[in-house]
């Protein structure tokens, strides 16, 4: 899978939580160092409802955007522990997001490939450099 995740947050028109739900969302994007847009859409749902690539991050089941689900407030508000743990997972999913332009984060085996490449290069450099002198 590649490209960048899909971030949904749903809710009611006038709930309550729509902002704070928001601002958590931003706030686990911004320390995980994803830039990712968040679609924001009102509707039946239980409010709010954030989902990652199509899963709810409470429940960690798919759901549909359009699916039949009943309109209310919902008792088991999206934490930053399963929201980060849901955008964790994408961005695991997503290499070439984090790798690339859309992300600016690189971590794990890319960060390491990265550092690896740089060193080799800096070597080869020094190594024509020596040479350079020594055939001069």
């Amino acid at each position: 899978m590649s490209g960048v995740a899909r971030i949904e947050l749903t809710y009611l028109a006038g709930c309550p939580n729509a902002d704070p739900a928001r601002q958590l969302l931003k706030d686990c994007l911004a320390q995980l160092g994803l830039r990712w847009e968040i679609r924001e859409t009102e509707g039946d749902c239980p409010s709010p409802t954030i989902r990652v690539d199509g899963r709810d991050v409470v429940t960690d089941t798919l759901v549909s955007p359009t699916s039949a689900t009943a309109a209310s407030c919902r008792v088991d508000l999206p934490t930053s522990e399963v929201t980060l743990l849901a955008l964790r997972r994408a961005r695991d999913a997503h290499p070439t997001a984090v790798a690339g332009a859309s992300c600016p984060s690189r971590s794990g085996r890319a960060a390491r490939i990265v550092v690896w490449s740089a060193a080799v290069l800096t070597l080869a450099a020094g190594l024509l450099t020596v040479a350079e002198g020594v055939l001069g």
